[in-house]
């Protein structure tokens, strides 16, 4: 049975776990990186219209990678990353906006930040499946000696 059960993992699961992990630390760094880019943005052309800072964000991309973004585009990720939406750019956009703060990738972005503040959970939280399985096994106990306990007719 659990030769069979194995079988429907993949087989290198601990390194699809840390990819995961990089991944979700990748998209929870994006809007800040977007926001910073945006704050340099408008120290530099002093403005502080969104359009005209996306499209001066749009050139740098432009000019950096090679490849086109459209400031409507940074707009639009700009307002969700305020609003507190996760966002996810294309790599080119981020490594770009990268070295625009000064960065040579994105990666090394992710690194010079300070670490994530850990979320620390309740203590119902952190032993809710074991209080859980205590449970059914005391209400499982319990039907079992309910339905064996003799009953007398009178």
């Amino acid at each position: 049975m659990w030769k069979e059960a194995g079988k429907e993992f993949p087989g290198n699961f601990h390194g699809y776990f840390v990819v995961l992990g990089h991944q979700t630390k990748r998209i929870i760094m994006q809007p800040t990186l977007l926001l910073k880019a945006f704050e340099k943005a408008e120290r530099e052309i002093q403005s502080a219209k969104p359009t005209h800072l996306a499209q001066h964000l749009s050139d740098y991309i432009q000019e950096q990678s090679g490849e086109a973004y459209g400031e409507k585009s940074l707009r639009n990720h700009c307002s969700a990353a305020k609003k507190g939406n996760p966002i996810d750019l294309k790599k080119y956009v981020a490594d770009a906006l990268s070295v625009y703060l000064g960065h040579p990738t994105f990666e090394a972005f992710v690194k010079a930040q300070p670490p994530l503040p850990q979320k620390r959970r309740g203590l119902v939280f952190t032993y809710a499946w074991p209080i859980a399985g205590v449970l059914i096994a005391f209400v499982a106990i319990f039907i079992y000696y309910q339905i064996k306990a003799q009953r007398w007719m009178v």
